[in-house]
C-alpha cells in the first residue's frame, strides 16, 4: 500500500516538473469512533462526491482518484 503511494507521489512529481503546474495531494482517514449516517444521506454525499470527481476529472484538474486498497485507479 505505501509503495502505490509512493510511486504515485513520485510519478506526479516528476511530470509536475515538466509542467510547472501545482498539485495538492489529500489523503484521507476513516474515524473508528464517527456517527453512522442513515444510508440516504449517504447515498446522497456519495452521489455529490462522485459529481465532483467526475468534473474535476472532465475539467483535467484530477490525475487519480481512489480508493487505493486494491491498486491505484487512474482519471483524466
Amino acid at each position: 500500500m505505501r509503495s502505490v503511494f509512493h510511486l504515485l507521489f513520485s510519478l506526479v512529481c516528476f511530470w509536475s516538473s515538466a509542467q510547472s503546474s501545482r498539485y495538492t495531494f489529500v489523503f484521507l482517514n476513516t474515524r473508528t469512533d464517527k456517527a453512522e449516517l442513515p444510508k440516504e444521506e449517504v447515498d446522497k454525499l456519495m452521489q455529490g462526491h462522485m459529481a465532483n470527481i467526475t468534473r474535476l476529472a472532465s475539467e483535467g484538474k484530477l490525475i487519480a482518484a481512489g480508493p487505493f486498497d486494491g491498486g491505484v485507479e487512474f482519471s483524466s
